[in-house]
């Protein structure tokens, strides 16, 4: 068989995808996925939200979104959500993940909590 050329658009990046399909029942080897990596917006976890609640295999969402799919179960894994006193409305929630996922930015800003660590890396980078 001869190879499959893929072009798509997500998030005004553009990808490529080259399939080849051997003789190994299906098995298919993937290229391309961009090198360049852009944080998952508001948008795309709205899609998320809908391609989880559809229970759309992985693999098919991370194809829909132009992501690997480690980034989709990543996704899905850190920013789920969960109560313990009503566990009946766990689940993967596209405005409740991107609060998660921007408070986790948040607070993982070293150097601001640090000023000492960021003074001392301005100098060494000012005599670098």
């Amino acid at each position: 068989t001869y190879p499959a050329l893929t072009l798509y658009a997500a998030g005004g990046t553009f990808y490529f995808e080259v399939r080849h399909a051997s003789n190994f029942n299906g098995f298919t080897l993937d290229f391309g996925m961009s090198r360049c990596y852009t944080q998952i917006t508001l948008a795309d976890r709205r899609r998320l939200h809908h391609l989880v609640a559809a229970k759309v295999p992985v693999n098919e969402m991370a194809r829909q979104l132009g992501r690997h799919r480690s980034t989709i179960y990543r996704e899905i894994k850190r920013n789920t959500f969960r109560d313990r006193e009503l566990p009946d409305y766990d689940g993967y929630y596209s405005t409740v993940a991107d609060d998660i996922s921007k408070e986790r930015r948040r607070r993982l800003r070293k150097l601001r909590r640090h000023p000492q660590l960021r003074a001392l890396i301005i100098e060494r980078l000012k005599a670098y």
